[in-house]
């Protein structure tokens, strides 16, 4: 519950909680020792997932319907791209535009070190769609491959 009264720290009035957990696992615990201040100054937080991602620019090789409701598109990438795909289960970030915010994570589904990279994409009304919409020679942005990947498993031998 909140609580109000002068501050020590800014003698004048704050607003004050007691850890509600606290107060209700030990009823007679003294509520000042165990009060948090909290600020009148307004701020500004920001949070973030990691380094800010770097593209590059790219070539659309390809691009077919290769099942229903699926599009197959084949990426000319960078070299220094294509050399980190080296575990499949990696994924890229691309965009269309590189003012574009928004962006697809897409799979990689061709074999590792191989060139061009190769996805496999359902379309939708997202970046996605846009980059199935793209024909060969158009322009895209994307980043290094990402991830850890997995190691495929070796068939048993009979």
């Amino acid at each position: 519950p909140l609580t109000k009264g002068t501050c020590a720290v800014h003698a004048r009035a704050c607003t004050h909680f007691a850890p509600s957990g606290l107060r209700r696992a030990l009823p007679g615990f003294p509520r000042r020792k165990y009060r948090r201040h909290t600020s009148h100054t307004p701020s500004w937080v920001a949070c973030a997932w990691g380094d800010p991602v770097d593209f590059h620019a790219a070539s659309i090789a390809s691009s077919s319907e290769c099942a229903k409701g699926l599009t197959e598109v084949e990426v000319d990438a960078p070299t220094d791209i294509v050399d980190g795909f080296c575990a499949s289960g990696q994924y890229v970030q691309m965009k269309v535009n590189p003012e574009d915010e928004k962006v697809a994570y897409l799979a990689i589904a061709s074999a590792p070190a191989s060139s061009p990279l190769k996805f496999v994409i359902k379309p939708g009304d997202n970046t996605a769609g846009e980059i199935c919409a793209l024909n060969a020679g158009d322009s895209v942005q994307i980043s290094a491959a990402m991830g850890k990947g997995f190691q495929p498993e070796e068939s048993a031998k009979t």
